[in-house]
């Protein structure tokens, strides 16, 4: 990533960017660059370091519906526990403010919406772990573009508690909004009050950064960051990544334990499998990906390639978690889970030998090439009972066109192992509306799904990221607007866009989608509206409507506790949820579900619409009877 000085609105586009080496051989620029430290932070020495987790969502984006089913995300402030490690090391204190978990644990125990003040809530964690901790630093973390809004509002609330304590800023949706020129500009001047900015992974930086603030290294150490005073703003370039030894530092879950987490919201995906009460935990074996999806920022943020830590140090993490935490159940974290086969089997092997009898699953994805038999069998043995695979799209133009590393044959090679270990509950993500995308094309991944005859498929309209060359393209042809963050934001999901439609009572199922590929011009791409249409053609008959010819004991159960909690938590009003729980049900136990029947007739008296849906997919409600 490199920045040039060109002509902006005012000031905050203006970087040079200057190197390590160069501060190190010029010496003027080393006083130049210890001048603005100066500026920015101007109390020494810095001991105590505070790190703020924003809400995920703002409160004009916040359900408190959503958020007191236990909806909403509710992960452990992982990165910042990994950072915490390193500065511990150096004799500094540390503490981490997770604010979206503080925000969810009230909504929880809240009795009801109207003594529930999100603002209120926010406001009053702040000024109280601000006044306990009394910090030198404060360092915000912000991972995704829909939380833009609730960190410029937890900065602003920072900066009226404690105006003399300096803020730096870091995190994924950070890294990539500066590096793009279509972004760098409005992240700025949404953000006045922040004068530095880190990018990338920052373990390493970071730690350097407070050594040479507190006079124990040159300032040739710094790197990855970004300076703004009134006077100077420039960019040290370089890049600290964590190397695989230093990856092998355990985060310090002790400042962000996970033991309540998963009772105010929940972490990964794969809801209903695990029993309830089990503690969640997250974990990191590999960082980056192999891939060079078009779509994607791992790349943009962990660099080219893939390090792994040591089998060790994983297994010492796994026990520390259960022991110390009563952890029952890893989501790990990667991007790129089963890069080293090898390695991936041998890490199972060792979970096996060492009797950790804990749970996991891989939310975020894994290429399918790496589902081999042997691979794919070594995980179930180890507790795996639920994998993503990333396949995005069945055309093999758009496969190419976003770079994917798979094709269609290898994608069924991945369906047809995954299918001899039904343990695992394994699901696709798929994306539909890429640029230039006809319905033939879209129909194409319908077809490959079908094929593949997962046990769920994720089916989500495209939302192009900043510094990502889909984002670029989009920008380009007018697809979306090019510096907008309330634009970007997950359409699916408890924060999504679809969400809201749901919530005012205009979900896609309101309208016929039966005929949505056999009435359309298969050369024709479709609109916004009609990809409305095709979302939910595609989310009925890969989820739902397939089960109608399941038989297999292992994938009816997985499928009724996960519909289960689609009825009871996500999706309420949903019929086909309710429908399909109760036809599970009969399935499973012989005998009708008779309070998802009475369900299921209420929402079609309060909305005719299921009725028609029930009648056009000939779903008989004399077939859910005992």
């Amino acid at each position: 990533m490199g920045f040039e000085s060109t002509p902006s609105r005012d000031r905050s586009s203006r970087f040079d960017s200057i190197s390590p080496a160069e501060i190190a051989s010029n010496k003027s620029l080393e006083a130049k660059v210890t001048d603005v430290l100066n500026i920015i932070v101007p109390r020494r020495p810095v001991k105590k370091i505070l790190f703020v987790v924003p809400p995920d969502g703002d409160a004009s984006m916040f359900s408190y519906a959503t958020g007191k089913s236990g909806r909403y995300p509710n992960y452990p402030a992982y990165g910042a526990a990994s950072i915490a490690t390193h500065l511990m090391r150096d004799g500094l204190q540390v503490a981490i403010l997770n604010l979206n978990a503080e925000l969810l644990a009230e909504c929880g125990r809240s009795e009801d919406e109207k003594d529930f003040d999100y603002k209120s809530i926010v406001w009053e964690r702040l000024r109280e772990k601000l006044s306990s901790f009394a910090p030198d630093l404060i360092g915000v973390t912000c991972m995704f573009s829909q939380t833009h809004r609730s960190t410029m509002e937890v900065c602003d609330n920072i900066s009226k508690l404690v105006p003399d304590t300096p803020v730096v800023l870091g995190g994924v949706h950070i890294s990539n909004s500066l590096a793009d020129d279509n972004t760098r500009d409005l992240l700025l001047d949404s953000l006045p009050d922040i004068s530095l900015f880190f990018l990338y992974e920052s373990e390493i930086s970071f730690r350097d950064f407070l050594r040479v603030v507190n006079g124990q290294a040159d300032a040739k150490e710094l790197s990855q960051l970004v300076f703004r005073t009134d006077e100077e703003s420039f960019y040290v370039t370089g890049n600290k990544r964590p190397t695989e030894e230093q990856l092998d530092s355990q985060p310090a879950h002790e400042l962000t334990p996970p033991t309540h987490l998963a009772e105010n919201g929940k972490i990964g995906t794969f809801h209903g499998l695990v029993p309830d009460g089990t503690i969640y935990g997250t974990m990191l074996f590999n960082r980056g990906c192999r891939a060079k999806c078009t779509f994607c920022t791992v790349r943009n943020f962990n660099g080219a390639g893939v390090r792994s830590r040591s089998i060790e140090s994983a297994i010492q993490e796994m026990k520390r978690l259960k022991e110390d935490f009563g952890v029952g159940h890893i989501m790990w974290l990667d991007d790129d889970f089963l890069y080293d086969k090898k390695k991936s089997i041998a890490l199972f092997n060792e979970i096996v030998k060492n009797d950790l009898r804990i749970t996991w699953d891989c939310s975020n994805g894994v290429l399918a090439h790496s589902c081999t038999d042997e691979v794919i069998a070594a995980a179930a043995e180890s507790g795996c009972i639920g994998l993503n695979i990333g396949m995005e799209s069945g055309n093999p133009v758009i496969l190419k066109r976003i770079r994917k590393p798979a094709n269609v044959k290898t994608l069924l090679r991945a369906a047809e192992v995954l299918h001899r270990y039904p343990t695992i509950n394994t699901r696709l993500f798929l994306m539909i509306g890429f640029p230039g995308e006809t319905y033939d094309m879209v129909h194409d991944t319908f077809t490959v799904a079908k094929e593949m005859n997962m046990d769920w498929s994720f089916v989500a309209p495209v939302q192009p990221l900043p510094n990502t060359p889909l984002f670029q393209q989009m920008a380009t042809e007018g697809l979306i607007a090019s510096a907008d963050f309330d634009q970007v934001r997950y359409t699916l999901g408890a924060y999504g866009k679809h969400q809201k439609r749901i919530q005012r009572d205009l979900g896609p199922m309101a309208t016929a989608f039966q005929s949505v590929f056999t009435n359309a011009d298969g050369q024709a791409v479709p609109s916004p509206e009609e990809l409305t249409q095709i979302w939910a053609y595609m989310n009925y008959h890969l989820n739902f409507g397939r089960l109608l010819s399941e038989k297999r004991p292992e994938k009816l159960d997985q499928a009724y506790k996960f519909i289960s909690y689609i009825s009871e938590v996500v999706a309420p009003n949903d019929v086909f949820a309710h429908y399909f729980k109760a036809y599970l049900y009969k399935c499973i136990f012989g005998s009708s579900d008779d309070e998802s029947l009475t369900r299921i007739h209420a929402l079609i008296d309060q909305e005719e619409y299921w009725k028609d849906r029930i009648v056009e997919l000939g779903l008989g409600m004399e077939e859910l009877a005992a």
